[in-house]
């Protein structure tokens, strides 16, 4: 497949390092590196800090992976500690803030993308997370006025905005349908039912031995984010061995796999964009919960049920 965008996959320290208004962000997937289906970004909110009301034309996704924020959307609020999980729809004028002394740190989705050009239009880049993350010039207003109208951001949403019903899904931790699929369990945090279709992404606990088999995918590109523990990634059959931070997209037609070859359970967010994935798993998996632990290795109708219906969704195996 000549016209298929290469696979990438960043460790903990790799990606696209900004200081955006004088605050660590790392981009760890691009809309140049998905074909502008999704983007993705790490950052760093301080202590106290708050970003400005605002809307955008495209839905939003936040984790929490340190810490705890607050978001204000519409005539809602929303407190998430780590593990915590929120989306927001396109057009729902929203800010986080962190209403605590320690700083939190959260995964921020955007599909399609967009958003990381306007984080590189105003942010200054750095060389690495080391910083130093120089503070924003006196003209970041302006800059942000100018980029914003790009990408479909409004940094003016009229106050009576926030006194609306906003549509959102919110994940605490441990929430969401929870599935055995194939030795692995995952936990969907949104489906496509709560994007409009644009993605989906789960929580996935991957046991030692666990993955997925070789595949392809034809109808989505999918991200993944090592939360804890360490899997392998094969790209076409070469292996990446991938620990907590580490981030890999993969887009539609990459030949891929993924197997936890150590000892622990291995704990990660699996992304498609657009959502349509997340219904394959339904009908091949099992319900399950946490407490029920591993699954055990795959039951025999569960593999037969994958491989009759994956070409139904654009998988094509081996």
């Amino acid at each position: 497949m000549s016209d298929t965008l290469p696979a990438v996959i960043y460790s903990p320290d790799e990606g696209t390092w900004l200081s955006f208004h004088g605050i660590p962000s790392r981009i760890v997937a691009t809309g140049e590196e998905t074909g502008g289906a999704l983007c993705v970004s790490v950052g760093t909110s301080i202590a106290g800090g708050q970003a400005p009301p605002h809307s955008h034309v495209f839905g939003e996704g936040f984790w929490i992976t340190k810490g705890s924020m607050k978001f204000t959307a519409g005539n809602q609020s929303v407190d998430l500690p780590e593990g915590g999980f929120i989306h927001i729809e396109g057009g729902v004028a929203h800010f986080p803030k962190n209403e605590t002394d320690a700083d939190a740190e959260l995964i921020t989705i955007c599909v399609p993308a967009g958003f990381d050009q306007f984080q590189l239009d105003v942010g200054e880049r750095v060389e690495s997370g080391e910083g130093p993350f120089p503070k924003a010039g006196p003209d970041i207003e302006l800059r942000m006025k100018e980029a914003a109208g790009k990408y479909g951001i409004d940094l003016s949403p009229d106050p009576t905005e926030f006194e609306k019903a906003p549509a959102l899904t919110v994940r605490q931790p441990g929430e969401g349908d929870v599935i055995a699929v194939v030795g692995d369990v995952y936990r969907f945090l949104v489906k496509g039912e709560d994007t409009g279709g644009d993605y989906a992404l789960w929580h996935a606990t991957i046991y030692p031995g666990g993955g997925p088999p070789p595949h392809r995918h034809a109808k989505e590109d999918e991200f993944f984010y090592v939360l804890s523990g360490e899997v392998i990634i094969f790209d076409d059959g070469k292996p990446v061995t991938a620990t907590a931070g580490s981030a890999i997209t993969l887009p539609r037609g990459t030949r891929h796999w993924f197997k936890n070859e150590g000892k622990e359970p291995a704990e990660m967010l699996i992304l498609v964009a657009p959502a349509g994935l997340e219904e394959m798993f339904q009908e091949t998996g099992r319900p399950w919960s946490a407490e029920q632990g591993a699954p055990g290795e795959p039951l025999p109708e569960e593999l037969a049920t994958l491989k009759r219906i994956a070409g139904d969704f654009g998988i094509e195996l081996g």
